[in-house]
Protein backbone atom coordinates (compact mmCIF):
# COMPACT_ATOMS: atom_id res chain seq x y z
CA UNK A 1 0.00 0.00 0.00
CA UNK A 2 1.46 3.37 -1.01
CA UNK A 3 1.80 6.24 1.42
CA UNK A 4 -1.16 8.58 1.55
CA UNK A 5 -0.96 12.17 0.34
CA UNK A 6 -0.99 13.38 3.96
CA UNK A 7 1.89 11.07 4.88
CA UNK A 8 3.99 12.28 1.95
CA UNK A 9 3.41 15.94 2.86
CA UNK A 10 4.18 15.34 6.55
CA UNK A 11 7.33 13.38 5.73
CA UNK A 12 8.56 16.11 3.42
CA UNK A 13 7.91 18.86 5.98
CA UNK A 14 9.82 16.97 8.67
CA UNK A 15 12.69 16.33 6.27
CA UNK A 16 12.89 20.10 5.69
CA UNK A 17 13.17 20.69 9.45
CA UNK A 18 9.64 22.11 9.58
CA UNK A 19 7.70 19.74 11.89
CA UNK A 20 5.54 22.55 13.30
CA UNK A 21 3.94 23.10 9.91
CA UNK A 22 2.44 19.62 10.31
CA UNK A 23 -1.13 19.85 11.75
CA UNK A 24 -1.19 19.09 15.47
CA UNK A 25 -3.56 16.15 14.96
CA UNK A 26 -0.92 14.39 12.84
CA UNK A 27 2.26 15.10 14.82
CA UNK A 28 2.04 11.72 16.58
CA UNK A 29 1.39 9.78 13.35
CA UNK A 30 3.76 6.83 12.80
CA UNK A 31 5.64 7.72 15.98
CA UNK A 32 7.07 4.21 16.46
CA UNK A 33 8.45 4.12 12.92
CA UNK A 34 9.95 7.61 13.14
CA UNK A 35 11.67 6.84 16.46
CA UNK A 36 13.19 3.49 15.46
CA UNK A 37 16.35 4.96 13.74
CA UNK A 38 17.22 6.79 16.99
CA UNK A 39 16.74 3.53 18.92
CA UNK A 40 19.26 1.93 16.55
CA UNK A 41 21.75 4.63 17.59
CA UNK A 42 21.06 3.73 21.24
CA UNK A 43 21.85 0.12 20.38
CA UNK A 44 25.08 1.32 18.79
CA UNK A 45 25.96 3.15 22.02
CA UNK A 46 25.54 -0.12 23.94
CA UNK A 47 27.77 -1.96 21.46
CA UNK A 48 30.43 0.77 21.63
CA UNK A 49 30.30 0.73 25.44
CA UNK A 50 30.88 -3.02 25.46
CA UNK A 51 33.65 -2.92 22.85
CA UNK A 52 35.27 0.18 24.30
CA UNK A 53 35.40 -1.33 27.78
CA UNK A 54 38.02 -3.55 29.33
CA UNK A 55 36.69 -6.76 27.78
CA UNK A 56 37.90 -6.02 24.26
CA UNK A 57 41.25 -4.69 25.47
CA UNK A 58 41.78 -7.78 27.63
CA UNK A 59 40.94 -10.06 24.71
CA UNK A 60 43.46 -8.33 22.48
CA UNK A 61 46.11 -8.37 25.18
CA UNK A 62 45.79 -12.14 25.33
CA UNK A 63 46.44 -12.52 21.60
CA UNK A 64 48.63 -9.45 21.17
CA UNK A 65 51.83 -11.43 20.82
CA UNK A 66 50.51 -13.51 17.95
CA UNK A 67 49.00 -10.54 16.11
CA UNK A 68 51.92 -8.25 16.77
CA UNK A 69 51.61 -4.64 15.65
CA UNK A 70 48.40 -5.48 13.75
CA UNK A 71 46.47 -5.89 17.02
CA UNK A 72 46.27 -2.13 17.60
CA UNK A 73 45.07 -1.48 14.05
CA UNK A 74 42.41 -4.19 14.31
CA UNK A 75 41.24 -2.72 17.62
CA UNK A 76 40.86 0.73 16.06
CA UNK A 77 38.98 -0.71 13.06
CA UNK A 78 36.56 -2.54 15.36
CA UNK A 79 35.86 0.62 17.34
CA UNK A 80 35.35 2.65 14.14
CA UNK A 81 32.98 -0.01 12.80
CA UNK A 82 31.03 0.04 16.09
CA UNK A 83 30.36 3.75 15.47
CA UNK A 84 29.96 3.83 11.69
CA UNK A 85 27.83 0.65 11.54
CA UNK A 86 24.91 1.86 13.69
CA UNK A 87 24.98 5.29 12.03
CA UNK A 88 24.69 3.71 8.58
CA UNK A 89 21.97 1.29 9.78
CA UNK A 90 19.97 4.16 11.32
CA UNK A 91 20.27 6.14 8.07
CA UNK A 92 19.12 3.13 6.02
CA UNK A 93 16.24 2.39 8.40
CA UNK A 94 15.08 6.00 8.23
CA UNK A 95 14.80 5.78 4.44
CA UNK A 96 13.11 2.40 4.67
CA UNK A 97 10.52 3.61 7.17
CA UNK A 98 9.59 6.41 4.78
CA UNK A 99 8.90 3.81 2.08
CA UNK A 100 7.25 1.17 4.24
CA UNK A 101 3.63 1.50 5.31
CA UNK A 102 1.74 -0.36 8.01
CA UNK A 103 1.86 -3.07 9.17
CA UNK A 104 5.43 -3.76 7.97
CA UNK A 105 6.91 -0.53 9.30
CA UNK A 106 5.28 -0.87 12.71
CA UNK A 107 6.37 -4.52 13.03
CA UNK A 108 10.01 -3.64 12.24
CA UNK A 109 9.90 -0.72 14.68
CA UNK A 110 8.56 -2.94 17.47
CA UNK A 111 11.30 -5.47 16.66
CA UNK A 112 13.97 -2.77 17.00
CA UNK A 113 12.53 -1.70 20.37
CA UNK A 114 12.53 -5.32 21.56
CA UNK A 115 16.15 -5.87 20.52
CA UNK A 116 17.18 -2.72 22.36
CA UNK A 117 15.34 -3.80 25.52
CA UNK A 118 16.95 -7.27 25.46
CA UNK A 119 20.42 -5.84 24.78
CA UNK A 120 20.07 -3.36 27.63
CA UNK A 121 18.89 -6.02 30.09
CA UNK A 122 21.71 -8.41 29.14
CA UNK A 123 24.41 -5.70 29.29
CA UNK A 124 23.24 -4.34 32.66
CA UNK A 125 22.76 -7.75 34.29
CA UNK A 126 26.22 -8.78 33.07
CA UNK A 127 27.63 -5.62 34.68
CA UNK A 128 25.93 -6.57 37.96
CA UNK A 129 23.32 -3.80 38.11
CA UNK A 130 20.05 -4.20 40.01
CA UNK A 131 16.70 -4.72 38.33
CA UNK A 132 15.56 -1.18 39.12
CA UNK A 133 18.40 0.33 37.08
CA UNK A 134 18.01 -2.32 34.38
CA UNK A 135 14.33 -1.52 33.83
CA UNK A 136 14.97 2.23 33.98
CA UNK A 137 17.69 2.06 31.32
CA UNK A 138 15.53 -0.20 29.15
CA UNK A 139 12.42 2.03 29.26
CA UNK A 140 13.33 5.66 30.01
CA UNK A 141 15.69 6.34 27.05
CA UNK A 142 13.15 4.98 24.55
CA UNK A 143 10.35 6.98 26.16
CA UNK A 144 12.50 10.12 26.03
CA UNK A 145 13.24 9.52 22.35
CA UNK A 146 9.54 9.20 21.59
CA UNK A 147 8.94 12.51 23.37
CA UNK A 148 11.73 14.21 21.39
CA UNK A 149 10.40 12.88 18.08
CA UNK A 150 6.80 13.77 18.91
CA UNK A 151 7.80 17.30 19.93
CA UNK A 152 9.43 17.91 16.54
CA UNK A 153 12.90 18.42 18.01
CA UNK A 154 14.05 15.16 16.43
CA UNK A 155 13.10 16.39 12.95
CA UNK A 156 14.95 19.67 13.48
CA UNK A 157 18.06 17.91 14.79
CA UNK A 158 17.94 15.39 11.95
CA UNK A 159 17.69 18.17 9.41
CA UNK A 160 20.59 19.97 11.12
CA UNK A 161 22.77 16.89 10.76
CA UNK A 162 21.99 16.59 7.06
CA UNK A 163 22.54 20.33 6.59
CA UNK A 164 25.95 20.07 8.29
CA UNK A 165 26.96 17.30 5.89
CA UNK A 166 25.79 19.26 2.85
CA UNK A 167 27.51 22.39 4.13
CA UNK A 168 30.93 20.78 3.83
CA UNK A 169 31.12 22.35 0.38
CA UNK A 170 30.98 25.79 2.03
CA UNK A 171 34.43 25.24 3.55
CA UNK A 172 36.01 26.23 0.25
CA UNK A 173 34.21 29.59 0.33
CA UNK A 174 35.19 30.03 3.95
CA UNK A 175 38.83 29.37 3.17
CA UNK A 176 38.81 31.67 0.14
CA UNK A 177 36.75 34.61 1.41
CA UNK A 178 36.10 34.74 5.14
CA UNK A 179 39.15 32.97 6.54
CA UNK A 180 42.09 35.13 5.34
CA UNK A 181 41.05 38.40 6.99
CA UNK A 182 39.95 36.82 10.28
CA UNK A 183 42.91 34.44 10.37
CA UNK A 184 45.41 37.31 10.27
CA UNK A 185 44.02 38.71 13.52
CA UNK A 186 43.64 35.29 15.12
CA UNK A 187 47.20 34.21 14.27
CA UNK A 188 48.53 37.47 15.72
CA UNK A 189 46.78 36.64 19.00
CA UNK A 190 47.91 32.99 18.79
CA UNK A 191 51.56 34.05 19.03
CA UNK A 192 50.88 36.02 22.22
CA UNK A 193 51.32 34.73 25.75
CA UNK A 194 47.94 35.74 27.18
CA UNK A 195 45.62 33.50 25.07
CA UNK A 196 47.74 30.46 25.99
CA UNK A 197 47.61 31.31 29.68
CA UNK A 198 43.86 31.97 29.58
CA UNK A 199 43.10 28.74 27.69
CA UNK A 200 45.35 26.69 29.98
CA UNK A 201 43.72 28.07 33.13
CA UNK A 202 40.13 27.77 31.94
CA UNK A 203 39.77 24.03 32.11
CA UNK A 204 37.39 22.02 29.97
CA UNK A 205 34.17 22.92 31.83
CA UNK A 206 34.78 26.67 31.87
CA UNK A 207 35.84 26.61 28.22
CA UNK A 208 32.51 24.99 27.30
CA UNK A 209 30.74 27.65 29.38
CA UNK A 210 32.60 30.37 27.47
CA UNK A 211 31.62 28.68 24.20
CA UNK A 212 27.98 28.78 25.28
CA UNK A 213 28.18 32.49 26.10
CA UNK A 214 29.73 33.32 22.72
CA UNK A 215 27.10 31.18 20.97
CA UNK A 216 24.39 33.09 22.85
CA UNK A 217 25.87 36.39 21.65
CA UNK A 218 25.80 35.08 18.08
CA UNK A 219 22.16 33.96 18.46
CA UNK A 220 21.12 37.35 19.87
CA UNK A 221 22.72 38.99 16.83
CA UNK A 222 21.01 36.61 14.39
CA UNK A 223 17.46 36.62 15.78
CA UNK A 224 16.44 40.20 14.82
CA UNK A 225 17.81 39.77 11.30
CA UNK A 226 16.10 36.40 10.91
CA UNK A 227 12.75 37.73 12.16
CA UNK A 228 12.82 40.60 9.66
CA UNK A 229 13.67 38.16 6.87
CA UNK A 230 10.67 35.98 7.77
CA UNK A 231 8.35 38.99 7.61
CA UNK A 232 9.88 40.13 4.34
CA UNK A 233 9.54 36.66 2.82
CA UNK A 234 5.83 36.61 3.64
CA UNK A 235 5.23 40.06 2.12
CA UNK A 236 7.43 39.66 -0.95
CA UNK A 237 6.83 36.03 -2.01
CA UNK A 238 4.63 35.87 -5.09
CA UNK A 239 2.41 32.96 -6.05
CA UNK A 240 4.67 32.15 -9.01
CA UNK A 241 7.73 32.06 -6.75
CA UNK A 242 5.88 29.83 -4.30
CA UNK A 243 5.07 27.33 -7.08
CA UNK A 244 8.71 27.36 -8.16
CA UNK A 245 9.93 26.68 -4.61
CA UNK A 246 7.48 23.80 -4.18
CA UNK A 247 8.21 22.21 -7.57
CA UNK A 248 9.03 18.53 -7.18
CA UNK A 249 7.59 18.33 -3.66
CA UNK A 250 4.33 16.72 -2.45
CA UNK A 251 2.83 20.23 -2.40
CA UNK A 252 3.80 21.01 -5.99
CA UNK A 253 0.20 21.03 -7.28
CA UNK A 254 -1.43 22.59 -4.22
CA UNK A 255 -2.77 26.17 -4.46
CA UNK A 256 -0.54 28.70 -2.72
CA UNK A 257 -3.11 31.41 -2.06
CA UNK A 258 -2.83 35.11 -2.57
CA UNK A 259 0.26 37.14 -1.79
CA UNK A 260 -1.59 38.65 1.17
CA UNK A 261 -2.48 35.20 2.52
CA UNK A 262 -2.28 34.04 6.12
CA UNK A 263 1.11 34.61 7.76
CA UNK A 264 3.02 31.93 9.61
CA UNK A 265 1.59 31.09 13.00
CA UNK A 266 3.58 31.68 16.19
CA UNK A 267 4.88 28.11 16.41
CA UNK A 268 5.56 28.09 12.68
CA UNK A 269 7.62 31.29 13.00
CA UNK A 270 9.57 29.80 15.91
CA UNK A 271 10.21 26.67 13.85
CA UNK A 272 11.54 28.62 10.87
CA UNK A 273 13.55 30.91 13.16
CA UNK A 274 15.12 27.91 14.92
CA UNK A 275 16.06 26.29 11.61
CA UNK A 276 17.61 29.49 10.27
CA UNK A 277 19.62 30.19 13.44
CA UNK A 278 20.69 26.56 13.77
CA UNK A 279 21.90 26.42 10.18
CA UNK A 280 24.03 29.52 10.68
CA UNK A 281 25.43 28.16 13.95
CA UNK A 282 26.45 25.01 12.08
CA UNK A 283 28.35 27.17 9.61
CA UNK A 284 30.01 28.98 12.53
CA UNK A 285 30.97 25.63 14.12
CA UNK A 286 32.56 24.51 10.86
CA UNK A 287 34.44 27.80 10.68
CA UNK A 288 35.68 27.20 14.24
CA UNK A 289 36.94 23.75 13.26
CA UNK A 290 38.78 25.12 10.22
CA UNK A 291 40.50 27.86 12.25
CA UNK A 292 41.34 25.47 15.10
CA UNK A 293 42.84 22.88 12.74
CA UNK A 294 45.03 25.50 11.10
CA UNK A 295 46.18 26.91 14.43
CA UNK A 296 47.00 23.47 15.83
CA UNK A 297 49.12 22.78 12.76
CA UNK A 298 50.87 26.15 13.02
CA UNK A 299 51.38 25.73 16.75
CA UNK A 300 53.02 22.34 16.46
CA UNK A 301 55.42 23.67 13.82
CA UNK A 302 56.26 27.17 15.05
CA UNK A 303 55.84 27.05 18.84
CA UNK A 304 58.43 24.83 20.48
CA UNK A 305 58.20 23.02 23.80
CA UNK A 306 60.61 25.55 25.35
CA UNK A 307 58.35 28.45 24.37
CA UNK A 308 55.27 26.74 25.80
CA UNK A 309 57.10 26.04 29.05
CA UNK A 310 58.23 29.67 29.27
CA UNK A 311 54.66 30.87 28.69
CA UNK A 312 52.86 28.37 30.94
CA UNK A 313 55.65 27.32 33.37
CA UNK A 314 54.96 23.64 32.66
CA UNK A 315 55.44 21.13 29.86
CA UNK A 316 52.95 20.30 27.17
CA UNK A 317 50.52 17.48 27.99
CA UNK A 318 50.07 15.19 24.98
CA UNK A 319 46.71 13.77 23.87
CA UNK A 320 46.55 9.99 24.11
CA UNK A 321 44.28 7.54 22.30
CA UNK A 322 44.24 3.84 23.16
CA UNK A 323 47.48 4.34 25.05
CA UNK A 324 49.30 6.01 22.15
CA UNK A 325 50.29 9.68 22.12
CA UNK A 326 48.83 11.78 19.31
CA UNK A 327 50.88 14.52 17.55
CA UNK A 328 49.04 17.26 19.46
CA UNK A 329 48.78 18.49 23.02
CA UNK A 330 46.05 19.86 25.29
CA UNK A 331 47.53 23.35 25.52
CA UNK A 332 47.75 23.93 21.77
CA UNK A 333 44.28 22.49 21.13
CA UNK A 334 42.62 24.55 23.88
CA UNK A 335 44.24 27.77 22.70
CA UNK A 336 43.35 27.02 19.08
CA UNK A 337 39.70 26.39 19.94
CA UNK A 338 39.49 29.48 22.14
CA UNK A 339 40.67 31.69 19.29
CA UNK A 340 38.63 29.69 16.78
CA UNK A 341 35.43 30.39 18.72
CA UNK A 342 36.22 34.10 18.86
CA UNK A 343 36.96 34.06 15.12
CA UNK A 344 33.64 32.30 14.49
CA UNK A 345 31.79 35.08 16.32
CA UNK A 346 33.47 37.59 14.01
CA UNK A 347 32.42 35.42 11.06
CA UNK A 348 28.77 35.40 12.18
CA UNK A 349 28.66 39.16 12.71
CA UNK A 350 30.35 39.80 9.34
CA UNK A 351 27.94 37.49 7.52
CA UNK A 352 25.03 39.52 8.91
CA UNK A 353 26.43 42.99 8.17
CA UNK A 354 28.99 42.72 5.37
CA UNK A 355 27.21 42.32 2.02
CA UNK A 356 29.92 40.18 0.41
CA UNK A 357 29.91 37.72 3.33
CA UNK A 358 26.11 37.80 3.55
CA UNK A 359 25.72 36.86 -0.12
CA UNK A 360 27.91 33.79 0.33
CA UNK A 361 26.90 32.52 3.75
CA UNK A 362 23.61 33.96 5.02
CA UNK A 363 21.46 34.58 1.94
CA UNK A 364 21.49 30.87 0.90
CA UNK A 365 19.95 30.05 4.29
CA UNK A 366 16.99 32.29 3.51
CA UNK A 367 15.83 29.68 0.99
CA UNK A 368 14.57 27.74 4.05
CA UNK A 369 12.43 30.72 5.01
CA UNK A 370 10.89 31.09 1.56
CA UNK A 371 10.19 27.35 1.32
CA UNK A 372 8.48 27.44 4.73
CA UNK A 373 6.29 30.41 3.76
CA UNK A 374 5.36 28.76 0.45
CA UNK A 375 4.55 25.46 2.19
CA UNK A 376 2.43 27.22 4.81
CA UNK A 377 0.42 29.00 2.12
CA UNK A 378 -0.15 25.70 0.32
CA UNK A 379 -1.26 24.00 3.54
CA UNK A 380 -3.59 26.79 4.63
CA UNK A 381 -5.08 26.92 1.13
CA UNK A 382 -6.03 23.21 1.38
CA UNK A 383 -9.26 22.85 3.40
CA UNK A 384 -9.03 19.10 3.79
CA UNK A 385 -7.09 16.04 2.65
CA UNK A 386 -9.27 15.65 -0.45
CA UNK A 387 -7.51 18.65 -1.99
CA UNK A 388 -3.96 17.42 -1.41
CA UNK A 389 -2.13 16.35 -4.58
CA UNK A 390 -2.24 12.62 -5.18
CA UNK A 391 -0.10 10.20 -7.14
CA UNK A 392 -1.53 8.81 -10.38
CA UNK A 393 -4.03 6.12 -9.57
CA UNK A 394 -4.30 7.15 -5.91
CA UNK A 395 -7.56 8.36 -4.43
CA UNK A 396 -7.50 11.13 -1.89
CA UNK A 397 -8.12 10.26 1.73
CA UNK A 398 -11.57 10.80 3.22
CA UNK A 399 -11.93 14.10 5.09
CA UNK A 400 -11.47 13.86 8.81
CA UNK A 401 -13.57 16.28 10.86
CA UNK A 402 -11.05 16.49 13.68
CA UNK A 403 -8.19 17.14 11.23
CA UNK A 404 -10.19 19.80 9.39
CA UNK A 405 -10.86 21.58 12.66
CA UNK A 406 -7.12 21.63 13.32
CA UNK A 407 -6.08 22.01 9.70
CA UNK A 408 -4.20 25.27 10.19
CA UNK A 409 -0.79 24.31 11.63
CA UNK A 410 0.43 26.12 14.69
Amino acid sequence: MALSAEDRVDTWLRAQGLPYLVPRSRRAADLLQRTSPAVVLLLGAIVFDVLGGTALGTAFDSVGDSLGAASGLILVLILVASVAGPVWLAWWLHGAMVRWSDPKGRAVALGVMAVYAVATVVADLTAGFGWGRVLAEAILPVAALHLVVWSGLGSILGWAGRWAWRSMSAIQNMAARALPVILVLVVFAFFSTEPWQIADSLGLRRQWALTGVIALIAILAMVPVARSEIDQAHDALTEEQAHTLLAGTPLADAPTGAVTGRALTRTGRLNVLAVLVLAHLIQAAMFTMVIAALLVTIGRIAITDAVVKAWLTHERVAYTFLGDELPMDHQTVRTAFLLGIIGALSFVLSSLSDQSYRTLFFDPLLERVRVAVAAHRALTSVPDSASLPTQPGETAAEPDDARRADGIPE
